[in-house]
């Protein structure tokens, strides 16, 4: 099972868990199945300190609204104005940092987010195990 950690950017809200979950299902199987919240899979390709820190976004349906506009559409398709954005360990590879649920305008917000989200997300990849829990809030998933 995963470690998941939160960063300082976040904060638990009651979709959260699911969405994390469902993240989670899509990294275990690369790709493959992809839960009904989950759209576009992805990194920020256009920021090589982001592609360094490992950090990676996900399109997340949040309302009716995203729902019914993804209706007909599949995988990589499906996209919207809501991101979870999280990294992977480099080292530990069963654990993740979600570093922002950005909603809405997700697409708008970003760009003055990512910079903030580097640092932290640098921090984790630089962090083992045992530092995790002090610089990070760990996540109980049942």
């Amino acid at each position: 099972m995963a470690d998941i950690y939160l960063s300082p950017f976040i904060q638990q809200t009651d979709g959260l868990i699911k969405l994390v979950n469902d993240l989670m299902l899509l990294e275990q199987t690369a790709g493959n199945y992809r839960p009904d919240t989950i759209g576009n899979w992805g990194a920020f390709e256009e920021n090589p300190s982001a592609m360094l820190a490992g950090i990676k976004k996900v399109h997340i349906a949040v309302s009716d609204e995203d729902f019914e506009k993804w209706k007909k559409k599949t995988g990589q398709n499906r996209k919207s104005d809501n991101y979870l954005v999280y990294a992977q360990h480099d080292l530990e590879i069963d654990t993740f940092l979600i570093l922002d649920f950005i909603t809405p305008d997700a697409h708008k917000r970003i760009k003055s987010k990512l910079p903030d989200l580097v640092l932290c997300a640098e921090e984790f990849q630089e962090s083992y195990s045992t530092k995790l829990a002090e610089k990070f809030t760990k996540l109980e998933i049942e």
